[in-house]
């Protein structure tokens, strides 16, 4: 709809192009967290047909840790620190994409004299 209010004969290609790009490295990211092809609880086995990402194991350590009076063991905290690292790569990942494809599509935006998305 912003687009639209470009005026007439105003292409469009260089939004269409710098959205799918920024979509598509969004998407790649956010399944390194969640699986989206769970289906909720209706399939259980869905867990078992591909591996758990990132949240679902911080979730499951989560578990583990909060069920016990005792402090955590040391292989908890080696799994913690494997984690962290993998947190923070996505971290990174995600702050090349806010300097990169984000950027790129933020100044398409700006140019067309549209809002930059955040």
């Amino acid at each position: 709809a912003r687009l639209a209010a470009m005026g007439e004969g105003a292409s469009t290609a260089p939004f269409d192009e710098a959205a799918r790009t920024l979509t598509a490295e969004l998407e790649a990211l956010e399944a390194l967290l969640f699986d989206l092809r769970l289906s909720g609880g209706l399939a259980r086995q869905d867990t078992l047909r591909w591996p758990r990402r990132l949240y679902a194991r911080i979730a499951s350590l989560a578990g583990y840790l909060a069920g016990t009076d005792d402090p955590p063991t040391e292989q908890s905290l080696e799994v913690l620190a494997v984690y962290e690292e993998e947190l923070a790569e996505i971290r990174t990942r995600l702050q090349q994409i806010r300097q990169g494809s984000l950027a790129e599509f933020n100044e398409l935006l700006r140019r067309a004299g549209l809002p930059p998305v955040s």
